[in-house]
């Protein structure tokens, strides 16, 4: 369970800025919420809306970022870089390290864990837990010095000489079973990000192997009024020469491909009465909003199955509004019994709505004046019950939106208007 996660000095994020999942004393929705700990509510889905280019896909990096680094630090050797990007366009930012920290709960134990760091090496690192309105510490680190809880970090005792110093303390220790480090290990393995569709559709793929995840996905394309009756996938060998640009391929142990696709079984009527089924091909005879769905199926059934957290950007992009609400709903409703978190950016302004999220349930990204991007609820923002968030927000009432400007089209395509029409 997600409760907050932290960055600073990363891409257009300046300054450390915070995005949480805790509730507020809101009684709306109270559906959309789950108690944590007798002290913390969580909620069970966030939106995250702005203009292009404010940050709202940096931030979903960032947790990329993160959460690919502690699972591969260890990997690589000494001289290799880390693959951090600071914020570029202030120069007291040059020198300073990039920060990371997230808070979440395991068993019922909330883990502080967080890093700062260059390019270079690693220069501070943490971990500490709660309980009890209480924190302690299991670990932390300044470059090679190491402070370690001796009573409830054993596992990372003698362990110091084997970190070096671009990789993760908290990667090396788990490297060696320790208890801890790999419970957060797992729990990062749980936390999935979506930057992209292709490796989504072979994870659909992958679940279309099994009896009840078929049947599941299938039932959720019909939610859907896609029309589909079944789906199944095809495999073809493929050469290494001959691999296409933005198809599912699969890289097999003896080194050679598949290309991976899928049939889609729709109903054939005589008469208006059902004969058969017609087979259509996924990639060239279905819709783009159909490929988009039938692609967030898979992470989307393992999440709520599971009790997952799942990250996508984009996530409205090719989907009608109708169908982008169901998938919300999903996760706010009371089929979410295992407590999944969605977090997801989106730009469709339906959703700006009190029928599907709360107050704080929507967050903003927008740029100031010096290209750093501002993150901020808007639980912020005192409103009335009855007032209109998505008219609203197109207003530019709670910022996060484009700034069109005045210009003149002539000033746009100068003396080529000829070039432009001919």
């Amino acid at each position: 369970m997600l409760i907050q996660f932290t960055i600073g000095n990363f891409l257009s994020f300046k300054d450390k800025t915070t995005f949480s999942m805790v509730a507020s004393k809101y009684r709306d929705h109270n559906e959309h919420v789950f108690k944590a700990l007798s002290n913390i509510k969580l909620l069970k889905s966030s939106a995250i809306y702005g203009a292009n280019a404010s940050g709202k896909s940096n931030l979903i990096k960032a947790m990329n970022f993160m959460k690919r680094f502690v699972l591969f630090s260890t990997k690589g050797s000494i001289e290799s870089p880390i693959n951090v990007n600071n914020f570029k366009l202030a120069v007291e930012m040059d020198n300073k390290p990039s920060f990371f920290e997230i808070v979440f709960i395991i068993d019922k134990i909330i883990y502080r864990y967080g890093f700062e760091t260059t390019i270079s090496e690693i220069l501070g690192e943490w971990l500490y837990y709660s309980r009890a309105d209480k924190e302690y510490l299991l670990f932390e680190r300044k470059r090679n010095k190491f402070n370690i809880n001796r009573n409830t970090f054993k596992e990372g005792l003698n362990l110091k000489n084997k970190t070096r110093n671009n990789s993760l303390f908290l990667s090396v220790v788990a490297e060696f079973n320790g208890i801890i480090s790999n419970k957060i290990i797992e729990w990062l393995h749980n936390f999935n990000v979506i930057t992209g569709l292709n490796d989504y559709s072979l994870f659909t793929a992958k679940l279309l192997e099994f009896d009840d995840m078929k049947y599941n996905i299938i039932n959720l394309l019909k939610t859907a009024d896609l029309f589909i009756e079944n789906i199944k996938k095809q495999e073809k060998s493929i050469e290494r020469t001959s691999l296409p640009i933005n198809k599912n391929v699969k890289l097999l142990p003896d080194g050679n491909f598949k290309l991976v696709n899928f049939v889609t079984f729709h109903n054939k009527y005589k008469n208006g009465k059902v004969i058969g089924k017609s087979l259509m091909d996924m990639d060239s005879e279905e819709s783009e909003g159909t490929k988009k769905y039938f692609s967030l199926s898979g992470p989307i059934l393992d999440t709520l199955i599971n009790g997952k957290i799942l990250v996508a950007d984009e996530f409205d992009a090719r989907l009608h509004p109708l169908l982008l609400i169901n998938l919300i709903q999903l996760f706010n409703s009371e089929i979410n019994n295992k407590n999944a978190q969605l977090i997801f950016v989106a730009h469709d302004v339906a959703l700006l709505n009190r029928k599907y999220l709360r107050r704080d349930q929507i967050w903003f990204t927008e740029k100031d004046k010096y290209e750093s991007t501002k993150l901020y609820s808007l639980d912020k923002y005192k409103i009335r019950n009855d007032y209109n968030i998505e008219k609203n927000y197109l207003l530019g009432k709670f910022g996060g939106i484009p700034i069109i400007n005045n210009i003149d089209i002539k000033d746009i395509f100068g003396n080529n208007e000829k070039y432009i029409y001919e």
